[in-house]
């Protein structure tokens, strides 16, 4: 499926840190051109560190959702079978600078350095 915001990609059981930087690049292309990209991608594996896409589109000065689910891996404690999936997911909002935000060192807009 391919449209002008959606994009369906099929890994054919391709390795995901190969698929996964195609669908990311394809996602920008179509938040480039039409304000918005959505991509989902099947038949794949591990795409890597969730936070390499949402990086890459901060190159861009893109806002950026990167998730991926994944089979049952972990035991909760005190069960004795896996229950749940390393889902990771990395969410990316630019912070757009004020005339009232503190501009020294790592300190902008509400966030504060510990």
């Amino acid at each position: 499926m391919n449209e002008k915001v959606v994009c369906t990609v099929d890994g054919d059981n391709g390795l995901g840190l190969i698929v996964g930087p195609k669908a990311n690049a394809i996602a920008m292309d179509k938040a480039g051109q039409f304000g918005s990209g959505w991509v989902s991608v099947c038949n794949t594996n591990h795409y890597g560190i969730a936070s390499y896409y949402s990086l890459k589109a901060l190159e861009r000065d893109y806002d950026w959702l990167s998730m991926t689910n994944s089979t049952k891996l972990v035991a909760p404690l005190g069960v004795e079978s896996e229950m749940l999936g390393t889902n990771p997911i990395s969410i990316l909002s630019r912070i757009k600078e004020s005339a009232d935000c503190n501009r020294s060192g790592y300190q902008r807009c509400g966030l504060r350095q510990n």
